[in-house]
């Protein structure tokens, strides 16, 4: 694996097939949907989901209590391997956990390097937004992506109970 074979890209219908085959295998390993900030919906159409990418890009229509957010997908040539999700801002919930990025791996492409490049492309992404201190968070338990977070340069700062309906316990970090 090369970086520069490997990008973020904006969701598009071009890879729709793609992409439905991802959300297939997440189904398969018994896994939510984790795509982007909430824009994919179970039962959703795609061109649906790809308007809620664009809306929620330019805070509009977003649910209360929701902060704008842009939507990336990590693509190989054709291929998504995994996605993204650049919050523009922190609510008192995202900085417990959430942070201003939110990344996941599809399984067939888990442990090749490609969460810590996406991560390591997302920092990039955010900065664009004048975002320079970046709060990411993790479950303690996700050991995967605790590697991932540190390996991006980022200090565990805390671990606390997230607010989240699961109830997930979280560690947080910053750099």
């Amino acid at each position: 694996m090369t970086d520069e074979q490997i990008k973020l890209i904006i969701p598009t219908e071009a890879l729709r097939e793609q992409f439905e085959l991802m959300v297939h295998e997440f189904r398969q390993a018994g896994e939510e949907v984790p795509f982007p900030g909430g824009c994919w919906k179970e039962g959703d159409d795609f061109a649906s989901y790809l308007q809620r990418t664009i809306n929620y890009a330019w805070g509009e229509n977003i649910p209360d209590g929701w902060v704008p957010g842009t939507a990336w997908w990590l693509v190989s040539g054709r291929r998504i391997l995994g996605a993204c999700d650049l919050r523009h801002r922190l609510t008192d919930a995202l900085r417990d956990f959430g942070g201003h990025i939110g990344y996941s791996i599809r399984p067939a492409a888990r442990g090749n390097g490609y969460g810590t490049l996406v991560l390591k492309l997302a920092l990039v992404k955010i900065r664009i937004h004048g975002i320079s201190r970046v709060r990411i968070t993790t479950a303690v338990d996700n050991i995967a992506s605790r590697r991932v977070i540190e390996s991006n340069g980022f200090q565990l700062e805390s671990e606390a109970i997230a607010k989240t309906p699961a109830g997930l316990r979280g560690g947080t970090g910053s750099n």
